[in-house]
C-alpha cells in the first residue's frame, strides 16, 4: 500500500495542507496517525474523490457490487469465473467488538482467445 505524507496528499488531492488538516479534523478523509504524522493511503484517496463526482443529469451512479459470501474462515473457494469478466472483492474483519473494512481489490480475467485457459489476468488493489 502506498501512503501520503500530508504535504504529498495535499498535492495529490489539489488541496492546501490547511484545509486537508480541516478535512482530517473533521474525520472526512481518509487517513492514519503513525508516531504523530498524518498519512494518507493513495488508494483510498483515490475512492475517496471518486465517491464525490458530480454526474450529469440522467447519469445514474454504478450500484455497488453485491456481497456474494461471509465466511467465517481464512479461506474462500470462488468457483469459475467468466472470461473477460472484471471482479471486486473485499475481506472486512469481524470480531465481537465490531468490523473493520478492508481495502478493495479488482481483478479482470483475461478475455475468450487470449490465453483463459492459461489463467491469465490482471489485478489493482
Amino acid at each position: 500500500m502506498d501512503f501520503l505524507t500530508t504535504s504529498e496528499a495535499a498535492d495529490y488531492v489539489r488541496l492546501g495542507e490547511r484545509k486537508l488538516y480541516e478535512l482530517v479534523t473533521s474525520g472526512a478523509i481518509p487517513c492514519s496517525k503513525v508516531t504523530g504524522k498524518w498519512l494518507f493511503p493513495r488508494q483510498e484517496l483515490d475512492l475517496w474523490v471518486l465517491s464525490g463526482l458530480s454526474r450529469p443529469a440522467g447519469m445514474i451512479a454504478a450500484d455497488p457490487p453485491p456481497i456474494v459470501a461471509r465466511v467465517a474462515g481464512t479461506s474462500y473457494e470462488l468457483g469459475p469465473l467468466s472470461p473477460g469478466t472484471s471482479y471486486v472483492w473485499r475481506v472486512d474483519a469481524v470480531n465481537p467488538g465490531g468490523a473493520v473494512e478492508g481495502a478493495s481489490w479488482r481483478f479482470t480475467t483475461a478475455g475468450p482467445g487470449s490465453g483463459a485457459g492459461s489463467g491469465a489476468s490482471s489485478a489493482t488493489r
